[in-house]
């Protein structure tokens, strides 16, 4: 591995870093109602989130990557939109664990500004995925399994929940 190969990782991974809590304050922003339901299901019952999202995590990421990696452009193309559509998944199941941390770790300064509170759970967030081996293979695919199954139980009424009325 050289020097450019070494810097090459560097930056992309540090423009992850950057972009990801942008794209999750976009997705809060985008379908407030998904990222609060969201919330309110990984704090309420984080186990069943996790429980929940373990095989459609699966499908969206290891059968995606799989297809796109290989076989024939029609397969790369279901592959892709699999991919893309598990992201956009866990994005929105990130961006509400992010406010829930965010929540958690109040701040003076967020008074009149609610995005900051998101802001600062990426970012403790993204710390934790940093940590070498227990951030990047135990906090990392746990927490992407937990926000996988909170949006999707996000999609559902809770259980017992009365049905909305048609207006």
């Amino acid at each position: 591995m050289t020097m450019a190969d070494v810097l090459t990782v560097t930056l992309v991974l540090l423009g992850l870093l950057v972009t990801l809590p942008a794209l999750w304050l976009f997705l809060r922003a985008l379908f407030p109602a998904a990222v609060e339901r969201s919330r309110s299901r990984l704090e309420s019952s984080p186990g069943t989130c996790f429980l929940v999202g373990l095989l459609p995590w699966a499908v969206f990421f290891l059968v995606g990557l799989g297809l796109l990696s290989k076989g024939p452009p029609a397969l790369k193309v279901l592959g892709f939109l699999l991919f893309a559509g598990g992201m956009l998944v866990e994005g929105v199941g990130l961006a509400a664990l992010s406010a829930l941390l965010g929540d958690r770790l109040p701040s003076a300064a967020d008074a009149g500004r609610p995005w900051r509170g998101l802001l600062r759970g990426a970012v403790c967030m993204e710390l934790a995925f940093l940590l070498p081996f227990v951030g990047w293979f135990g906090v990392m695919p746990l927490v992407s399994i937990a926000a996988v199954g909170a949006a999707l139980l996000a999609s559902f009424p809770p259980a017992g929940a009365a049905p909305a009325e048609a207006a």
